[in-house]
């Protein structure tokens, strides 16, 4: 059973981000990080839906053969494996390159760590951004709107990766801020083609 009870704790990554990592990381937490997976997924889930049967469609390049009428209800199904596959490459990259650079990480420690640190701030800073304009102020405000808050999201994000990779590795900062970029730039170019 995913303990979804003990989520609201996770709040801390605002105002604890070091002591939360250390908490997540005692277990590690795994099914913790599974069901944030899960909720952060399912808020995307719901938006992709929203703007599908909402009649709307990408306004950028798409590079899968779907229509792009039909994109937004194709990508509710299919973000669920894209965004397990960022999460498997971050964490893939993240543990590698920190051990090679001396870290001593778990690869399931560091994986809660990551899954956390992409999770939430993908939820809370861009996915509700995204619902709130969606829904007061409609479709056409959201490319306006992205430009204030995704930039902020990539840099929480960033933030959080640094803070779980420095503690999930024992590592300086500076070496975790290099790990945690590198596999942040991996995940990000591993979903690009995809989510639109």
């Amino acid at each position: 059973m995913i303990p979804l009870a003990k989520l609201p704790s996770y709040w801390t990554l605002l105002t604890q981000p070091r002591a939360t990592f250390d908490r997540l990381l005692a277990g590690p937490a795994r099914r913790e990080a599974v069901a944030m997976a899960l909720i952060t997924a399912s808020g995307w889930t719901l938006l992709l839906l929203l703007l599908a049967f909402g009649g709307h469609e990408p306004s950028g390049p798409i590079a899968l053969p779907i229509p792009r009428g039909d994109y937004y209800l194709a990508q509710a199904f299919f973000y669920w494996p894209v965004f397990a596959l960022q999460l498997f490459i971050a964490a893939t990259v993240a543990h590698r390159a920190g051990r090679w650079w001396g870290g001593e990480g778990s690869y399931a420690g560091v994986a809660v760590v990551m899954t956390f640190a992409l999770s939430v701030p993908s939820l809370f800073a861009w996915c509700v951004p995204d619902l709130v304009v969606y829904l007061g102020w409609g479709f056409d405000s959201l490319a306006a709107a992205m430009r204030y808050y995704v930039p902020l999201c990539g840099l929480w994000t960033l933030l959080l990766c640094t803070l779980g990779l420095q503690r999930a590795h024992r590592v300086p900062w500076p070496k975790a801020f290099v790990v945690a970029f590198f596999a942040y730039a991996a995940q990000l170019i591993a979903g690009a083609p995809f989510i639109r």
